[in-house]
């Protein structure tokens, strides 16, 4: 399964899975899980499954200009830099920091 966070520049954020349609089912049996977090914070409402079945409807964010993401792999480490300062916020826009802040709150950091 795949996941990331993705910001657009007009403020949205959205969480994009990919997966064969029962794994992220399995987030929600784990309490402390950051993905859980992370749908919490966008009231589940943007938490959109993509399966891998159907790559054409997978957004490939490398790929794609004018977005900004954090893959799930990448995000404990980076949330933690935030936590702690160690992270220039003015490269960030608007909607990245206030999901960094609200999450790094979440997960008490």
């Amino acid at each position: 399964m795949e996941m990331s966070v993705i910001f657009y520049p007009s403020g949205y954020l959205q969480l994009q899975v990919a997966d064969d349609g029962d794994d992220f089912c399995h987030v929600y049996d784990n309490p402390n899980n950051l993905a859980k977090d992370v749908s919490a914070l966008l009231d589940g409402d943007n938490a959109i499954g993509w399966y891998g079945n159907d790559p054409d409807a997978w957004l490939d964010v490398e790929k794609t200009p004018a977005i900004r993401y954090i893959s799930m792999q990448a995000l404990p480490d980076y949330l933690i830099a935030f936590a702690n300062g160690k992270v220039d916020m003015a490269g960030l826009w608007d909607n990245e920091i206030a999901f960094y802040r609200a999450l790094a709150r979440k997960r008490n950091l």
